[in-house]
């Protein structure tokens, strides 16, 4: 059987959430049409086009004052609609009701297991004896072409160095794997990466690499933070990391030295 129409179907008119924010917005206190344009933010033949629907299927009520329209909503019309939501609401309550018994019911596992379970912290400061636009420099290189998994093990990647540029590896013929956008870069002291990494399953990363110059050279402040279903081998990505940054370590110093880049 074929739908009625918008103009003659409730249940159709009030699926436009424009028209139910009028609704809600004329529950209280009638309104000309200029009133609803200022506080809903919507241009007047909109307001009056969804007016005139609301008006065809009994919804809101027109009274004239003077050569002023007001609006209102008509809540005897509203009161069959309400009737039939209701039947899901008592219904959705009976669902929630046994969720909440079943869970009751079962051995309960603290707040704090389910945080520890599902995040990620590893935070590592790296001393490096050159200065920071040579160590920022080295940074971008060693998780770019230079970047490896350890040694003789090498796993290039590319790093587009601006906001919003990729993080991933390129395998040829339009293949690869996607690790992370840069969230922030701020030459030579900021990069900030977030995305999923190596990690093919529900998860949100962040590296933040903080770069400041101290006494002899650079500080690194490195932080990796991970939100999502992390599976327990991945807990040990400390120890790549601190690889990398080794790595990265011997790059800087290299570079600052004068000597061909670090293979």
């Amino acid at each position: 059987m074929a739908r009625a129409a918008t103009t003659s179907d409730a249940f159709n008119a009030v699926a436009e959430p424009r028209r139910r924010e009028i609704l809600n917005y004329l529950a209280l206190q009638e309104r000309p049409v200029g009133e609803i344009v200022a506080s809903l933010g919507l241009s007047q033949p909109s307001v009056s086009k969804h007016l005139r629907v609301l008006r065809n299927v009994g919804l809101v009520d027109l009274r004239r004052d003077g050569r002023q329209k007001l609006y209102r909503t008509n809540a005897g019309a509203i009161r069959p609609l309400h009737e039939w939501t209701s039947t899901f609401e008592r219904y959705w309550r009976h669902q929630l009701r046994r969720v909440k018994e079943r869970a009751e019911g079962e051995i309960m596992i603290s707040t704090a297991t389910k945080i520890e379970d599902l995040t990620l912290n590893i935070t590592e400061e790296i001393h490096v004896r050159a200065p920071l636009e040579v160590t920022f420099a080295a940074l971008l290189e060693q998780l770019g072409p230079f970047n490896e998994v350890a040694e003789d093990r090498p796993l290039p990647m590319k790093l587009e160095p601006w906001p919003g540029g990729r993080w991933y590896r390129d395998l040829g013929d339009n293949n690869g794997h996607f690790w992370g956008h840069v969230q922030a870069i701020k030459r030579p002291t900021l990069l900030e990466i977030a995305g999923p990494l190596l990690m093919s399953y529900p998860i949100l990363n962040n590296l933040q690499y903080r770069l400041s110059a101290v006494e002899g050279g650079t500080l690194i402040k490195f932080h990796h933070s991970a939100l999502g279903l992390i599976r327990e081998g991945d807990r040990h990505v400390s120890s790549g990391w601190s690889y990398t940054h080794a790595r990265l370590k011997e790059r800087a110093e290299a570079l600052r030295a004068g000597k061909a880049a670090v293979q």
